[in-house]
């Protein structure tokens, strides 16, 4: 039975009436931010100059993403965008939280907006993506690590391939499957990611039952790009065991061979007593234990020199065998009661055996630098770590694929801005913390804008030497002069 006209326009009446009482509240708590010039996060300020007028953040987005805006949305995609970088920093991450963010006026005019939109802008845009767009924020999000890589210091590029699951609270979610989260027995989806010297480079998303290969051939692409952009420097790729295959083997060896500068390490695993690896690991055992190596506490290495890894290998690479010791598992506690049974624990082989195939050659480095230089790889691992516990991705929001993706690339780029903001401002050794702990320690502190260069910040009773440090940085590098009790950075 169809609903009465008269009753649905009474209900669009008091629709209208209720979101006209929610603007002009809105608009009220807009203006009386921007008369008192006070923000909760004033640190973070000069990021969005940083990002304004340093790294052009919104041209680099008008000219590489063709996204367009909606018919009455007062927000370009550039300012969507630039939007949500800010209100990642800040600790929002989900978009029904956007609404948090609406006394923030000082923040959003830091990055050339009026003031911060809400979920609706935010969702709708999301849910307009295509496969071309996703493609095209993985190409400014490549742009920007590929231009960092110039300025780091070391003659090595690190670069590594890893995939990680997102648990899925719900079956029903497009692209989710089971197939990688808690043993294969829990729906999620799935996303691979490459890391250029700790920071994210390319990141795409796939359902969770699939063994993607695009992070691979991505990883590729950027080693060949790298090499030929810096001959002088070597280019290392790690792969872990997820990407094994002859193929690949191949696709490595050919490349090591176009450019001397490469290099790379694989990790095989040992699934057949009867293959070719099974036959490498009864060779090291039939070594003297003299040739063994401690590599720590757990693990212990063996040169097994240029060999073949798979019997009908046309290629010979470096190999170097490990043994690693599993922990004997923990004895039930004894304050059990006698009726309840312990549960069975799966009996896992004391020792086990993987291959480190390379082609470093040994006066490069020796088996023990062979093995810390392949486990250096758990970079990406923070990366990931970080990911999830700064931006909290472990479980996306949307219902549709795309809008997932995009979100999760909008993450993404948050996250390199961040990373790459606080290498320039910070010391090395903090810059490498979680972007969660400098938010809070650092960037969460509130403070009023004075002037257009100069920022005032309540008292600081946490870290005072650090953030000091941070406001003659800011100073030297942005022009922007910070001042709190007992300290003016000018």
């Amino acid at each position: 039975m169809a609903r009465p006209k008269a009753w649905t326009l009474k209900k669009r009446q008091r629709a209208a009436r209720r979101g006209a009482v929610t603007r002009r509240k809105r608009q009220q708590i807009i203006e009386q931010a921007r008369q008192k010039n006070e923000t909760g996060s004033a640190l973070l300020i000069p990021f969005g100059a940083w990002i304004e007028k340093t790294i052009k953040l919104k041209e680099r987005v008008e000219t590489t993403v063709s996204l367009k805006k909606g018919e009455q949305s007062q927000f370009s995609v550039p300012d969507i965008v630039a939007g949500l970088v800010m209100a990642f920093q800040t600790g929002v991450v989900h978009l029904k939280h956007l609404s948090r963010l609406v006394p923030e006026v000082k923040l959003a005019e830091s990055i050339g907006l009026p003031y911060f939109f809400g979920a609706t802008t935010a969702s709708e845009r999301m849910k307009q993506a295509a496969p071309p767009t996703i493609q095209q924020m993985n190409r400014l999000a490549r742009g920007l690590c590929v231009e960092a890589v110039a300025e780091d210091p070391g003659p090595e590029i690190d670069i590594v391939v890893d995939t990680t699951g997102h648990p899925s609270d719900s079956r029903y979610r497009e692209g989710v499957a089971v197939g990688y989260c808690n043993g294969r027995k829990e729906p999620c989806l799935k996303s691979g990611r490459v890391v250029i010297n700790g920071r994210p480079a390319f990141v795409n998303l796939y359902p969770g039952n699939e063994n993607p290969q695009e992070p691979y051939e991505k990883g590729i692409a950027f080693a060949r790009l790298l090499c030929r952009r810096y001959p002088e420097r070597r280019v290392h790729l790690g792969l872990d065991t997820a990407f094994v295959s002859e193929r690949h083997l191949r696709q490595l060896h050919g490349l090591a061979t176009r450019y001397e500068n490469f290099r790379f390490t694989l990790s095989l695993p040992v699934p057949d007593p009867q293959s070719q690896p099974a036959r490498t690991v009864q060779l090291a055992n039939a070594k003297p234990q003299k040739r063994w190596k401690r590599a720590n506490h757990r693990s212990r290495v063996v040169e097994m020199g240029w060999r073949k890894v798979y019997s009908n290998s046309q290629h010979r690479s470096r190999v170097v065998v490990v043994e690693t010791k599993n922990d004997p598992p923990t004895p039930p506690p004894s304050t059990q009661p006698k009726k309840k049974r312990p549960k069975r624990r799966r009996q896992r082989p004391e020792q086990r055996y993987y291959l480190i195939a390379t082609n470093y050659s040994q006066s490069e480095l020796k088996a023990k630098a062979v093995f810390r230089r392949h486990h250096r790889r758990p970079v990406v691992e923070f990366s990931f770590n970080d990911a999830k516990q700064s931006y909290r991705i472990q479980r996306l929001p949307h219902q549709k694929f795309l809008a997932n993706q995009m979100y999760l690339l909008g993450i993404t780029l948050a996250q390199l801005l961040g990373i790459l903001y606080n290498q320039r401002l910070l010391p090395q050794k903090t810059a490498g913390s979680l972007l969660a702990t400098v938010r809070v320690d650092l960037w969460s502190l509130p403070g009023r804008l004075v002037t257009a260069t100069q920022i005032v910040l309540d008292l600081v009773y946490h870290r005072y030497r650090w953030v000091r440090k941070v406001c003659v940085s800011v100073k030297i590098h942005l022009g922007l002069s910070i001042d709190f009790a007992h300290f003016d950075s000018s």
